[in-house]
C-alpha cells in the first residue's frame, strides 16, 4: 500500500490509501526449453566485457600499489630489530668474556654460530659464544680505546638489508644504526 495524490478521472486529488500492484518480469521455461535456450532467445550475454575486466585489474594494481610498500617496510624494521638484538647479545657476550679472562676476544659469525676460544688469565681455556639469526653477521674486532684501555667494536650485517649495526665499547654506549 502507498500514500501518494494522483489524478482521478474528473480531475480530483486522491490523499488516500491507494493499492498499487507491481508487475515482476520473470522468464518462464518453455516445455522443453533448457538455460541456453532461454538465454539466445533473451538476448542475454554470458561472461565479462573486456572493459569490465580491464577495469578490474586495474583496482587490484592500485590496491597492491597501496599496500606493496607497506608490507617492504615492515620487514625491512624487522631485519634490523634482528640485527640490533644480535649485537646487545653479542655485547653481553663480550662483557661476560672480559669478566672471565681479563680481555676481549675477537671473532666473526655468521647465521651458523661461531665462537672464539681464549686463555684465561688462570691458564684455563674460555669461549666467546655469539649467535647470529638468520641472514646476519656478527662481526667483533678488539681495539684499544684512545685512553689506552682495551675496548672492542661490534659490527651487524645482514644480506636482506643495505644497513648496519654497530658498537663501538671507546666511543659510546648506544648502538648505532647505519
Amino acid at each position: 500500500m502507498l500514500l501518494h495524490t494522483q489524478d482521478r478521472k474528473g480531475g480530483e486529488r486522491c490523499n488516500e490509501i491507494c493499492i498499487v500492484t507491481l508487475s515482476i518480469h520473470t522468464t518462464i521455461p518453455q516445455k522443453g526449453e533448457n538455460m541456453r535456450q532461454i538465454i539466445k532467445r533473451k538476448g542475454w550475454r554470458k561472461g565479462f566485457t573486456l572493459i569490465e575486466i580491464i577495469i578490474v585489474v586495474g583496482i587490484i594494481g592500485i590496491l597492491a600499489a597501496i599496500a606493496l610498500p607497506k608490507l617492504t617496510s615492515g620487514s625491512e624494521t624487522a631485519y634490523l630489530a634482528s640485527m640490533k638484538s644480535d649485537a646487545v647479545n653479542a655485547r653481553t657476550s663480550e662483557e661476560n668474556y672480559h669478566l672471565q679472562t681479563g680481555e676481549y676476544g675477537a671473532v666473526t659469525v655468521d647465521a651458523s654460530g661461531g665462537t672464539a676460544t681464549k686463555s684465561k688469565i688462570d691458564g684455563t681455556k674460555s669461549n666467546v659464544e655469539i649467535a647470529a639469526s638468520k641472514f646476519n653477521t656478527v662481526t667483533v674486532q678488539t681495539q684499544t680505546c684512545a685512553d689506552g684501555t682495551e675496548g672492542y667494536s661490534i659490527t651487524v650485517t645482514s644480506t636482506k638489508s643495505n644497513k648496519q649495526v654497530t658498537f663501538d665499547s671507546c666511543q659510546d654506549a648506544n648502538i648505532q644504526i647505519q
